[in-house]
Parts: C-alpha cells; structure tokens; sequence
C-alpha cells in the first residue's frame, strides 16, 4: 500500500510539473509590418522600406544620419541621383531637391506643394 501511495504521488508531482512546464512555455506569435511607419521603431541595414512596407535591399549610405541633421525633416526619398562630386535627392513631403556634398546637405530647390518623384542626368550631363 505504501508503494501504491508513494507511485501516486510521484505521477502527480509529474503531472503538475508538465502542466506547470506547459504554461510557461513561449507560444509562436505572428507580427504582420505593411507600412513604413510599422518599422520605424527598428534599426535597419542596408536596406530601404518602401511606403507601402516592402523591405528592399540598399546599399549603405552616411545620407541618412546627414538627412537627421536638417532643419526641416525628411521623411521620404523619391529618387537619388550622382552628378559630379554632389549628390540631388529628390526629396518630401513637399517637393524639396537637395544636394549631398561632403557630408553637407544643402536645399537647391523648394516646391511647396509639389512633390519630386524622379531625377535623370540628361546625355549632356544636366540634371533633369
């Protein structure tokens, strides 16, 4: 009878063990990110969200940490383009065209209530 007893109690600290084990076990959960603002809490590496939430591969740039530096914030770049030693962003909200010189932005151009989507270097080699 003892046996029995000690064999008893000894499946149910078991039991209570295992259900103890169970809930506290970590659960699979599932985060859904489908815009650019769901990533911004994050640190990204060279890559680039797009602002329908599509994470693109990029190539590493000190463009971003000169673009925090602004007065008025940038928070979309439509286009990039080289020419010569400077860098034009085409830049947003509101249609704004920089240019990156060693490290220094500077605004080439506002257009309040317009935006810049895309920036070309024509044969002649002018920024279009």
């Amino acid at each position: 009878m003892h046996h029995k007893l000690h064999s008893n109690l000894l499946i149910t600290l078991t039991t209570l063990a295992l259900a103890a084990t169970s809930a506290l076990a970590i659960h699979p959960s599932r985060w859904v990110h489908d815009t650019e603002a769901d990533f911004d809490p994050g640190k990204s590496s060279h890559v680039v969200v797009t602002n329908l939430g599509d994470v693109k591969l990029a190539t590493g740039s000190t463009l971003q940490a000169d673009l925090a530096e602004l007065e008025k914030p940038v928070s979309i770049i439509n286009d990039m383009q080289a020419l010569g030693d400077e860098v034009y962003v085409a830049a947003g909200p509101e249609g704004r065209l920089l240019t990156w010189r060693d490290g220094k932005i500077t605004d080439a151009l506002e257009l309040p209530e317009s935006q810049i989507f895309a920036l070309d270097i024509s044969p002649a080699g002018h920024l279009l």
